[in-house]
């Protein structure tokens, strides 16, 4: 039972060091009007928060969900695909 506790404890312990660095990145403070404009256009809600490693991977899931929305016939993915990959290309830097 003490070995188990013990387990228990170190690993509450590194949960709690982790937590302080799973918060990455303030869309408001830290990316330019240019890219805080694409997320509204992809319609993701922009907060004066702290984003979570998981809140980000989702909204770069979500921008490619935008981006694969488009039409392929006239080109509008590949367009959209080089407007937003500086938006994308900055939150990968973020959790990385």
């Amino acid at each position: 039972m003490y070995r188990n506790e013990y387990k228990l404890k170190k690993l509450n312990k590194i949960k709690n060091i982790n937590i302080g660095w799973r918060i990455k990145m303030n869309y408001k403070k830290d990316l330019s009007k240019e890219n805080q404009k694409l997320l509204e256009i992809a319609d993701i809600k922009i907060e004066n928060k702290e984003y979570t490693k998981e809140e980000i991977q989702k909204n770069i899931s979500d921008i490619g969900n935008h981006i694969m929305s488009m039409s392929s016939k006239n080109g509008d993915i590949l367009n959209a695909q080089l407007e937003f990959m500086p938006l994308i290309n900055a939150l990968q830097e973020s959790i990385n």
